[in-house]
């Protein structure tokens, strides 16, 4: 497969009591597949070492850029380009892996992984109470209830779920994947001042910017709480002290469509 890359490496100046970081960025197009130059693949891996520099935590996010149309293909642009996503965190975390068993001075660790993700609602007027999952026609994948941080259908929903069944459940219907054990359960994420009671923000739209979101309902038509879960990997799974957390984001976004 023919395909341009460009890659950006960010290692930014640290004081004595901060952590070192290291972000890598791919922008990638593909020319010889199907509307390869309608859309570009963007990727980000940020490495955060531990105090002792012994290990570290790594997040990558992928995001999905559509310069022109591509007509009915988007969906299955979108699904393809997350399943491969998916086999090459997977391709990497072998790597690392391997590399963890070959290198003896890391102790062996358990990877654990944190999930995340968004409950959203809407009601039908300022003065009603029956807030459901968002309906509006504009709220697209919002509709889902379910989401990830990019506001899009939360990728660890199983493919089996139908929306209507997603927004009639009262705790996050997502799965992990196999070799993954559940430490505890979903619970609602408050910080104490920015909800209310029930860990419900409310805005009077689907905001992406915090600093729009408050706890006073008054006026608001929509609201938001984030629910977190911890992940553990099952006994039998290969040593990983490097992973402490490997968090796959997918989010979209449509240029000039």
């Amino acid at each position: 497969t023919k395909v341009t890359t460009s890659c950006r490496v960010s290692v930014p100046a640290v004081a004595a009591n901060e952590r070192s970081r290291v972000t890598i960025q791919y922008s990638s197009m593909s020319h010889d597949v199907p509307f390869g130059s309608n859309f570009v693949v963007q990727e980000q891996l940020d490495l955060v070492w531990d105090e002792n520099g012994c290990s570290c935590t790594i997040t990558k996010s992928v995001r999905l850029i559509f310069l022109k149309s591509v007509g009915w293909l988007k969906g299955k642009i979108q699904s393809s380009v997350l399943t491969e996503q998916n086999k090459s965190s997977e391709l990497l975390l072998a790597v690392l892996r391997k590399r963890v068993v070959e290198t003896s001075r890391i102790e062996k660790a358990v990877a654990t992984q944190k999930g995340m993700v968004w409950e959203m609602q809407r009601r039908t007027t300022l003065f009603s109470t029956d807030w459901q999952a968002p309906f509006l026609p504009h709220d697209h994948s919002k509709r889902w209830c379910w989401l990830d941080t990019s506001y899009t259908r939360h990728p660890w929903m199983p493919v089996e779920t139908s929306r209507e069944d997603a927004v009639t459940c009262t705790t996050p219907p997502l799965r992990l994947g196999d070799g993954w054990r559940v430490l505890g359960k979903w619970e609602v994420s408050t910080n104490g001042c920015d909800e209310d009671d029930a860990g419900w923000q409310y805005a009077v739209d689907f905001y992406r910017h915090d600093v729009l979101w408050g706890k006073a309902h008054t006026g608001k038509h929509c609201r938001r709480r984030l629910w977190t879960c911890d992940f553990q990997e099952e006994d039998g799974s290969p040593p990983n002290p490097v992973l402490a957390t490997d968090l796959l984001k997918f989010s979209e976004s449509q240029l000039g469509c």
